[in-house]
């Protein structure tokens, strides 16, 4: 995560413990941007950034992103691992071998 580029609509949509989770990603990312929404998840499966992590996502917000994503070489599960499925938190890696370090940055 030291040389990952991190973004997410905003901190406004956390609720305050999903904020303190998601500012230990931050922390440990070398650059953070705010305000892509669904552009972010594009730029991820380009490669252009690393990873968004969100919450408070509609299942429309992420579902349709999850093919295109994984079909580019990534992954997206919610915060704890588990494939993403419906709303709620959502991280998405360009590189999967990130995922492991994310997870741990975002646990409660």
């Amino acid at each position: 995560m030291a040389e990952a580029t991190l973004s997410a609509t905003g901190p406004y949509l956390f609720a305050p413990d999903e904020w303190r989770r998601f500012e230990r990603l931050q922390d440990a990312a070398k650059l953070v941007r705010y305000g892509y929404d669904c552009y972010a998840y594009a730029m991820v499966a380009g490669g252009f950034i690393d990873c968004v992590a969100e919450a408070g996502l509609g299942p429309y917000d992420i579902e349709p992103l999850v093919p295109i994503i994984e079909g580019a070489g990534g992954t997206v599960t919610d915060w704890e691992g588990k494939p993403k499925r419906g709303g709620g938190q959502a991280l998405a890696l360009g590189d999967p071998t990130l995922l492991d370090e994310a997870l741990r940055l975002l646990a409660p």
